[in-house]
């Protein structure tokens, strides 16, 4: 046969290339004197021992690709796809993983995605009519068409996230339960709150004295505590709750500690009664669940690897004891509980766990924070004092300085004149004994400058 044609896209291009370069121009060279050996060469052992693997595999794959039969919606596929690739396990691992309810292959998160995406009961009949020839399917359908073929798929996989987060959601519910028990104790024993609300009701019956609504009350609902910053005074600067931490805080200092006996009530206060409730039952149903899905498994027919029974009866049977006494301390929290509430004159059922202690941490932070504006206040007026008092003490110092300049000024005028009357004295006796002088030659002689007048009196100009 004739060399074949070499052109672009020619037969030639699923075979392999050969690395050289071609040379132009071959007058003179071996290569004119060459003899062509198209009709010998075997050309179909050439493209069979040097086919381009790549490009044939790529041609099978686009031919098993228009093949392929896809029965999950678009999107779920895609995102089994995203699944597998991050897995990076081959679809026999992940079901042994599933089988033998191993955490350290699947994480919690690919548990629930592989729960999202579990074909739903039109998909499962439609993926079993490929149970002779599954490998029409696509990739995401085979996956899912291996994992169907687990008894109880979906409930497994339930079990396996339940198992996983069990222990946490114990260590999360059981401080919840125990601070809103603690809370509600220590609200009860506090004397130093007993005390506040003491103050609070004498002041409050004082105020409202006359009144026949509201004078003469025996007690008040609890969310008046959180109003007391409201109460504003007469000339606006402070409030009712100011007036009463500066009560306290002259009157009765040691309750200024009432904080520290409430160490509980800020943690429960931030507690769900509803959310709480919900926790609780979603464990007690869950681990009923698994129960249930035991049995199930037992009765379903038996797949080699499959250790659900095994893993799960070991846990339930640990479960079932932590289960029952965080029931129990929920039991014991209730009780504590309403019985604070009653306390404090309100009705359990119509009072929420976070409404009730929010209203005690409320209350607690404007105490303090009235407390540090009263520190405040007289620290301010403390400082205005000192301001007034240093503002007069120079203004004394001034006037003193004053005086003992006048009497200085005195003094020194005092010293003069007593240095100048001897000299006057002198004088005088001097001009007694000149005879022949008069009284006014007398001036002359002690003022000199009657002596200048008299002289210019005496020039003529």
């Amino acid at each position: 046969p004739s060399l074949p044609p070499t052109t672009p896209g020619s037969q030639q291009a699923h075979l392999k290339r050969v690395n050289w370069e071609k040379i132009h121009g071959i007058e003179g060279t071996i290569w004119r004197e060459l003899s062509g050996l198209e009709e010998t060469l075997e050309y179909i052992e050439l493209e069979k021992q040097f086919a381009n693997q790549q490009a044939k595999k790529l041609a099978e794959d686009s031919k098993k690709k228009k093949e392929q039969k896809h029965i999950l919606e678009a999107r779920k596929a895609h995102n089994i796809s995203i699944l597998l690739a991050h897995l990076r396990l081959s679809f026999d691992e992940i079901k042994g993983a599933v089988l033998s309810c191993d955490h350290s292959v699947l994480s919690e998160q690919h548990l629930r995605q592989m729960e999202h995406f579990a074909p739903d009961s039109k998909e499962s009949l439609a993926l079993s009519r490929y149970r002779d020839n599954p490998s029409l399917l696509s990739s995401a359908d085979l996956f899912s068409f291996k994992m169907n073929s687990i008894s109880l798929y979906r409930e497994r996989l339930r079990a396996m996230v339940y198992r996983i987060q069990f222990k946490e959601k114990l260590g999360e519910i059981k401080p919840d339960l125990e601070a809103i028990s603690k809370a509600s104790i220590q609200l009860q024993k506090s004397r130093h709150f007993k005390r506040i609300l003491e103050i609070v009701l004498a002041v409050g019956n004082y105020m409202n004295a006359g009144h026949q609504r509201t004078g003469s009350a025996q007690g008040f609902r609890i969310s008046f505590l959180t109003q007391l910053k409201s109460l504003r005074t007469s000339d606006k600067k402070s409030t009712l709750l100011h007036y009463l931490a500066n009560l306290v805080e002259r009157k009765y200092p040691q309750v200024l500690e009432f904080p520290s006996d409430l160490t509980s009530v800020a943690m429960a206060a931030r507690v769900s009664g509803q959310t709480l409730e919900a926790e609780i039952s979603e464990l007690t149903e869950g681990l009923t669940d698994i129960r249930r899905c035991i049995r199930e498994v037992i009765s379903a027919e038996i797949i080699s690897g499959d250790r659900f029974e095994e893993v799960m009866k070991s846990f339930v049977a640990e479960a079932e004891q932590d289960t029952s006494e965080l029931v129990k301390l929920h039991r014991y929290m209730k009780q504590d509980y309403d019985k604070a509430v009653r306390f404090f004159g309100e009705e359990p059922r119509k009072m929420r766990i976070d409404d009730f202690f929010g209203t005690f941490v409320t209350f607690t932070k404007d105490f303090e924070n009235a407390v540090k504006d009263n520190q405040k206040a007289r620290e301010l007026e403390a400082m205005k004092e000192k301001r007034t008092r240093e503002r007069e003490e120079i203004a004394k110092k001034k006037t003193s300085e004053k005086v003992s300049s006048r009497q200085m000024k005195k003094q020194l005028s005092k010293e003069l004149k007593a240095q100048q009357q001897p000299k006057h004295t002198a004088h005088s006796s001097n001009r007694q004994q000149q005879p022949g002088l008069t009284h006014r030659d007398n001036e002359a002689d002690y003022h000199p400058e009657y002596q200048a007048i008299e002289y210019d009196s005496e020039t003529k100009f």
